[in-house]
This record gives C-alpha cells, structure tokens and sequence, in this order.
C-alpha cells in the first residue's frame, strides 16, 4: 500500500508547487501592470499642470 501511495504523493506535491508557483507568478504580474498603470497615471498627473 505504501509503494502505491508514495507516487500519488510525490504527484500531489509536485502539483502544488507547480500551483503555488503559478499563483505567484499570476500575482506578481498582476501587482507590476496594476504598478506601470498606476506610475502612468501619476505622470499624467504631474504632467497636467504643467502642461498648463
């Protein structure tokens, strides 16, 4: 039963570290557009008054 059970666990586990991984990368792309988006926005902020 052990011999049966240890390759769906090293599965398991290789699948939550792909996941987890995943989910970082999704996340830290997300927090970089929302940052570029966000960084354009303040420079045409800054850019407004002066342009007037």
């Amino acid at each position: 039963m052990l011999l049966t059970l240890k390759p769906d666990f090293v599965k398991l586990k290789f699948f939550l570290y792909f996941v987890s991984s995943v989910l970082l990368i999704v996340l830290l792309l997300a927090v970089l557009q929302a940052h570029d988006l966000n960084s354009i926005k303040i420079q045409e902020l800054i850019r407004g008054p002066l342009k007037q």
